[in-house]
C-alpha cells in the first residue's frame, strides 16, 4: 500500500437525491474472459467479468477489463469486523440492491456513474445517494459490490433542446479535486428523538447499532448519554477497533490510488452543523463557511424563473424556489433530472449564488434549516493571506468567515494502491494522517468517529468496493 498523500482542497459532500438511468444493456453473462474465485471450501465460483454496456464509451486507454484473477477468499480470515456497508441491502420499493446510506460527491468536472444489475440487465446510472450495486459473486453467491466509474462528460455536439445540451457521454477525466463516496455514521447510529428528522439512519432495514428500532443493536459502539449532542446521535465509538477494512479492485483504465478517509468530532462539518442547529451557543470543534460566489468566475444573476438545465433551488423543507440568483451560464451537469444540490465546497457554487445560496439547505440534512447561513447576506471578505471571495455572513452582525486554520473538513486519510484483482485491504487507524488544508487535530478521536469515505484525485476512476468494515486483529 502506498503511503503517499496528495494535497486536496476542502470539500463538502454533494447530496444527490435522485438516480438518473442513462443507458441500458443486456445482462452480463459469463462470456469472454472470466475470472474464478474460491470459496473457503475450495470450490471454484465464477466472478462476473467487468464490462462496459453497449453504447457506453470506455474511459482512459480503453483497455478491456477481463475481471479479477483467482481470489483468495481467506485473505479476510481471522479478524473481527463491524460492518459499515456491505452493499447487499435491497430497496423494498424496487427490489434493486443498493449501497445503503452511501453518498457520492465530485468536483463536477466529469460524471461519476455506477453500474448495477437489474432483472432485465445491466445499467449505468448517475451515482448519487444510495447508488445501486453490481452482482459479483465475490467469495459467495449473490454477493453485491459497488462499482463506480468516473470520467464521462457531455458531448458538446449533442443538443437535447434549444437551451440544454443532451448528456451523450464521452471521455472526460476529473480535472479538479476529484471526488469520493462515503457514509455518515449517523446512518449507523440512528438514535435520538431527532433521528427521523435527521434522515432516519438505516432503521428501515434494521441495519443500525444504537437506535430503538435497530435489528442489529451493538451498545459497545454507541456514545454514552453524557456525550455532546452531535456525538450522541451521529458518531460511533470504535476505539475497540484497529482500522478500516474492505475488499477492492480497480479496472485497468482507472487510477491506481484510492484514499481511505475517516472523520471525527474535530474535523466533521456534519457534527458542527448539528451542534449549531441544536444550540448555536454550544462550543464547536471546527467551523463551517459557505461561499456564495459562482465557480469559474461565472456571473451571478437574478432570474424570475429557473433556467433550463439548472436544478431549482429549494428552501428548508423542500419548497422549490421559482426565482433567485443563478450562476450563468449553467453548469452542464447541474440538470434537474440529476437533482444535484448546490456544492458548498469552498470553491463556489455551480447552480445558485448570492442570497439564494445562503438560503439553501445543508445537503447532509436537507429537512432542517441551516441557521448558520439562512437569512444572511452575501458579502466579500478576504483572509489575511489575501485570498477572498463572497461569503454568507452579515458584517457587523455575524463573525467573519472562519479562517482555514479553524475550518472543518480535513479528515484523516491514507492512500491505498489497488490492482486489477480483488484483494482484502486493512488500513490501520494509526496510518491515517491529516492533509493540512484546514484545522489541525492532535489525534483521531476514535470515541467519536463520524464518517468513512473513499476519495480520489483528478483523472479517471474505475473502482469495485465491497464489505467495508471496522476491523480488529485477534487479541
Amino acid at each position: 500500500m502506498d503511503s503517499s498523500r496528495p494535497q486536496l482542497s476542502h470539500r463538502v459532500r454533494l447530496a444527490v437525491v435522485g438516480v438518473l438511468a442513462l443507458a441500458a444493456a443486456p445482462a452480463l453473462g459469463l462470456a469472454g474472459c472470466e475470472a474464478f474465485g474460491m470459496f473457503p471450501s475450495g470450490t471454484p465460483v465464477p466472478v462476473v467479468p467487468a464490462a462496459y454496456p453497449p453504447g457506453m464509451p470506455c474511459i482512459g486507454t480503453c483497455v478491456p477489463d477481463p475481471g479479477s484473477a483467482p481470489v483468495d477468499c481467506n485473505e479476510s480470515a481471522g479478524i473481527d469486523t463491524l460492518s459499515i456497508v456491505d452493499f447487499d441491502e435491497s430497496d423494498p420499493s424496487t427490489g434493486n440492491f443498493i449501497a445503503l446510506g452511501l453518498y457520492a460527491y465530485t468536483d463536477l468536472t466529469a460524471q461519476l456513474l455506477d453500474t448495477y444489475s437489474t432483472p432485465t440487465g445491466s445499467t449505468f446510472a448517475q451515482a448519487g445517494y444510495q447508488p445501486l450495486t453490481q452482482e459479483t459473486d465475490l467469495c459467495r453467491p449473490k454477493n453485491y459490490a459497488l462499482h463506480v466509474v468516473g470520467g464521462y462528460g457531455p458531448n458538446p455536439n449533442a443538443v437535447g433542446d434549444a437551451a440544454c445540451p443532451a448528456f451523450v457521454p464521452q471521455q472526460s477525466a476529473f480535472r479538479g479535486y476529484g471526488g469520493g463516496v462515503g457514509i455518515a455514521m449517523q446512518k449507523l447510529n440512528a438514535s435520538g428523538p431527532d433521528n427521523a428528522l435527521l434522515g432516519g439512519g438505516n432503521s428501515s432495514s434494521g441495519k443500525c447499532y444504537c437506535g430503538a428500532g435497530c435489528l442489529t443493536p451493538n451498545p459497545s459502539v454507541c456514545p454514552p448519554s453524557t456525550e455532546e449532542y452531535a456525538v450522541q446521535v451521529a458518531a460511533l465509538d470504535v476505539s475497540a477497533y484497529d482500522g478500516v477494512s474492505f475488499w477492492a479492485r480497480r479496472g485497468p483504465n482507472g487510477q491506481e490510488g484510492i484514499g481511505v478517509t475517516v472523520g471525527d468530532r474535530y474535523t466533521d462539518d456534519d457534527l458542527s452543523f448539528l451542534t449549531y442547529w441544536k444550540d448555536p451557543a454550544a462550543p464547536r470543534h471546527c467551523e463551517r463557511v459557505r461561499q456564495c460566489a459562482c465557480s469559474n468566475l461565472k456571473p451571478c444573476l437574478f432570474e424570475n424563473t429557473t433556467p433550463l438545465c439548472e436544478a431549482p433551488p429549494t428552501l428548508p423543507g423542500g419548497t422549490a424556489v421559482g426565482s433567485g440568483y443563478f450562476c450563468v451560464p449553467p453548469d452542464l451537469f447541474s440538470i434537474a433530472a440529476i437533482g444535484q444540490a448546490s456544492p458548498n465546497n469552498g470553491q463556489g457554487s455551480n447552480i445558485v449564488c448570492d442570497v439564494t445560496e445562503c438560503a439553501s439547505p445543508y445537503s447532509a440534512f436537507p429537512n432542517i434549516p441551516d441557521n448558520a447561513f439562512n437569512g444572511r447576506t452575501c458579502n466579500p471578505y478576504s483572509y489575511e493571506n489575501g485570498i477572498g471571495s463572497n461569503w454568507c455572513y452579515t458584517p457587523g452582525v455575524d463573525p467573519a468567515p472562519a479562517d482555514p486554520t479553524h475550518q472543518c473538513g480535513d479528515h484523516w486519510m491514507k492512500m491505498v494502491s489497488l490492482d486489477t484483482d480483488w484483494h482484502f485491504y486493512k488500513v490501520p487507524f494509526t496510518d491515517l494522517r491529516q492533509q493540512g488544508f484546514a484545522q489541525k487535530s492532535e489525534h483521531l478521536d476514535l470515541t467519536a468517529v463520524s464518517v468513512v469515505r473513499f476519495t480520489w484525485v483528478a483523472g479517471f476512476v474505475d473502482y469495485w468496493i465491497d464489505e467495508v468494515s471496522f476491523y480488529r486483529n485477534p487479541r
